[in-house]
């Protein structure tokens, strides 16, 4: 629902979540509530600015779906898009023995309104979302299912950094579109490993003693 801001009232950004309305909410042992997501946009991030560019239609959408304001000339509109759609990307890659190089390379997706509209939440999701490509289509989807039981009129939330356990620099950076921090502070410039590091996995071999 959209409410309108009293006059004189500078307008707030729009604030989006997915609520449950099924009675009776949903049970995550329940095999029925099993949801596919259609993707709005899938693209590799070298041609994002050049679809965009190309199809005013995609653009359109693009802006509408993250709140964009529409009047920007072109241009302005496709950066606009470009520096906020990582909030929305996602990635999913496709291997197998007949794929080529070009193939297994990850593609970059964006999902349909709904599926953009679920929340981030790092500590307790009450969802999950994972890519599924169809792969006699060659077309790709999200799966959306509950990870605990969600009651009516609850978020539906998930975790978009999903993951295994790293360190909390890293894991600050992964969470950067959803929980900005300042990470100014880090140093960016990558330290060479010493050749001591490199030599450590190899094990000197030595010729057999032919004397003995």
């Amino acid at each position: 629902m959209e409410e309108d801001d009293p006059p004189g009232k500078e307008t707030a950004p729009r604030s989006w979540k997915v609520l449950v309305t099924r009675e009776g909410g949903l049970q995550h042992t329940d095999s029925e509530h099993v949801y596919l997501i259609d993707h709005a946009w899938t693209c590799r991030p070298q041609q994002a600015r050049q679809q965009l560019r190309d199809i005013p239609r995609l653009l359109h959408r693009m802006a509408q779906l993250m709140d964009l304001d529409e009047t920007l000339d072109p241009d302005a509109l496709v950066d606009a898009v470009f520096a906020s759609m990582w909030r929305y990307n996602q990635t999913y890659s496709v291997c197998g023995p007949f794929t080529t190089t070009e193939d297994s390379v990850p593609v970059w997706y964006i999902m349909d309104e709904f599926g953009s509209r679920i929340q981030h939440c790092s500590e307790s999701p009450s969802f999950r979302c994972v890519p599924f490509y169809y792969m006699a289509q060659r077309e790709s989807y999200s799966v959306l299912y509950p990870v605990k039981d969600v009651a009516c009129g609850e978020e539906a939330t998930r975790n978009f950094a999903e993951g295994p356990p790293c360190d909390p620099l890293t894991r600050a950076a992964l969470l950067l579109p959803w929980e900005p921090c300042d990470l100014t502070h880090v140093d960016c410039n990558q330290a060479e490993p010493s050749e001591e590091f490199l030599r450590s996995g190899r094990k000197e071999e030595s010729l057999p003693d032919t004397s003995v």
